[in-house]
Formats: C-alpha cells, sequence, structure tokens
C-alpha cells in the first residue's frame, strides 16, 4: 500500500432530485375509514405532477451514479469512493457529460414547469395541491456536487495531541486504508467472477440465447481493470490476460454457430473462475 495516495484520490457525488410526491396520511385516513380497514391496511402517496414529467432528470441522475460505481471503487459506507488516479482524466471527462446532460434536463423542467403547475392543479382534482413548490422554488429542488479529497495519509498526520497516542493513531489510519484498499480490489475481483460465471452459465447450455452484451460487458471491464487496479497486483493482470486472451476476445455471432468453440469457451471460463475465486476475500 506505498504511495497509494499518488496512485488514487476519494470523490464523491451527490445529486438531488425532487421526487414530486409525498405520503398523503389525510387521504390514507379518509381511505380506510371509508373501506372500513385497518389504519396500517395501506398508505396514499400523492403524485403532484405525473412521474413521466421528471422521468429526464432522474434517468440522468441514474446515468451520473452508475458512471460514479463503472469507474470507481468503494471506500465506505458514506457515499464517497476511490478514484484511481489512471482512471482520473476518463471519469472526469464522462462525468462531465453526464452532469451535463443532468443540467440540460433540468431546465427543460424548469422551463416547461408553468404549464406542469397548471396541468397539476386540474388532474389533482380535490387532492391537496398545496405542496406544489412555486416557479421560484422549483430550481432549488435539484443539484449535484462532485468532490474530489487526497486519500488520508498516515505520515501526514499532524494534530495537537498527546505524543503517546500520535503512533496509535497513525496505526489506525494505515489499517483502516489497508482493509478500504483490500476491499476495493476485492470488489473488482468479485466483478471479474460474477462476469465470467455468468459467460460460462450461458454457454454451457447449447441452447440458450444471448446477447452480445454477454461479451462486451467483461470485454469492457477487462479493459478499465488496468486503472481500476491502484495495488498493481500482478496476479489480478495475469488473469485479466487470460480471461481476455480465453474469453472477451471471442466473437458472439462465432459462439452461436460454432458448437465446439462455444463449449470450449464453456470450459475455459468454467475454469478460469476457479483461478479467480482463490483470490476472493
Amino acid at each position: 500500500m506505498n504511495n497509494l495516495n499518488r496512485r488514487a484520490m476519494l470523490v464523491s457525488l451527490n445529486i438531488s432530485v425532487w421526487q414530486g410526491h409525498f405520503k398523503d396520511n389525510s387521504v390514507t385516513q379518509e381511505i380506510t375509514t371509508t373501506k372500513q380497514a385497518e389504519n396500517d391496511a395501506g398508505s396514499w402517496w400523492t403524485y403532484l405532477i405525473p412521474p413521466r414529467d421528471l422521468k429526464p432528470i432522474v434517468n440522468a441522475a441514474d446515468d451520473a451514479r452508475n458512471l460514479m460505481y463503472k469507474l470507481t471503487l468503494p471506500w465506505n459506507d458514506n457515499g464517497v469512493r476511490i478514484l484511481p488516479s489512471k482512471m482520473f482524466l476518463d471519469f472526469n471527462k464522462q462525468m462531465r457529460e453526464k452532469l451535463n446532460k443532468y443540467d440540460e434536463a433540468v431546465e427543460e423542467f424548469i422551463k416547461q414547469y408553468p404549464q406542469i403547475i397548471e396541468h397539476a392543479k386540474k388532474r389533482l382534482g380535490k387532492l391537496p395541491a398545496k405542496r406544489i413548490p412555486e416557479i421560484s422554488e422549483i430550481k432549488n429542488k435539484f443539484g449535484y456536487s462532485l468532490n474530489i479529497y487526497p486519500l488520508p495519509d498516515a505520515g501526514d498526520f499532524r494534530a495537537e495531541v498527546d505524543e503517546s497516542v500520535v503512533e496509535e493513531i497513525k496505526n489506525k489510519i494505515t489499517s483502516s486504508i489497508t482493509t478500504a484498499s483490500e476491499k476495493a480490489i476485492n470488489k473488482i475481483w468479485q466483478q471479474l467472477y460474477e462476469l465470467v460465471e455468468k459467460v460460462e452459465n450461458t454457454l454451457s447450455d447449447p441452447n440458450k440465447k444471448f446477447k452480445n452484451s454477454l461479451i462486451t460487458n467483461l470485454s469492457e471491464f477487462c479493459a478499465l481493470m488496468p486503472k481500476l487496479d491502484i495495488t498493481e497486483d500482478d496476479n489480478l493482470e495475469k488473469i485479466r490476460q487470460e480471461v481476455m486472451d480465453k474469453i472477451a476476445k471471442m466473437y458472439p455471432d462465432t459462439l452461436r454457430e460454432a458448437k465446439v468453440i462455444r463449449q470450449n469457451t464453456a470450459k475455459a471460463a468454467r475454469e478460469l473462475k476457479e483461478k479467480i475465486k482463490d483470490y476472493l476475500l
């Protein structure tokens, strides 16, 4: 884990999307009373505007979050992720594209918002519409923050604490970094294992149909692995090369048409899966 803070950084992404609905306890009470049901028999959610009006924004936000998980590794449970230094340029370019699409979707929604409000008031009938934000408020319901931080370094720890506990604190920092790094690399092994296992399960059945993505997803992930590998693990690179040579370079149409090649590729996937299993935590 030496010099890990030079090979990676931490990144967080927070995106706000107004949901446009709320749980209405008064309507729930009215329905349960009318239907002579107990209070916990159901709940009523009022959709102030149709979900389709927010769908472009929701989709854009989901695309950005998915990219975050694709190009980074786990660090802790509060949304902060590890961004390998080798991945920074790709991450920055692709994330900016995703966030620009989010901004465009928000701008289009705000442009249409006066008509959306007018339609919503008619659409809701006698349901309470008092929670619909005014035009002046709606822009504040959306936004995002993308932050990058350095990885902690025990050697840089400086604080006004008793000298007797400094070493203990440094050891804890080092231990937490090591644990998080092992978890991050295990995530790469785990994802590789799942992709190879899917190939094996699919190709082992000679009659099972599959999409090209069965192979392209594996190939794309193998291409990302050298940039994701913050520990420069020789074993990971060796297995990656085997997966590329024996599975990921295969043409999907060839696997569909040539039974022997399909069988051999399934066998190779099975053997590689067992090798990968040895490295999983």
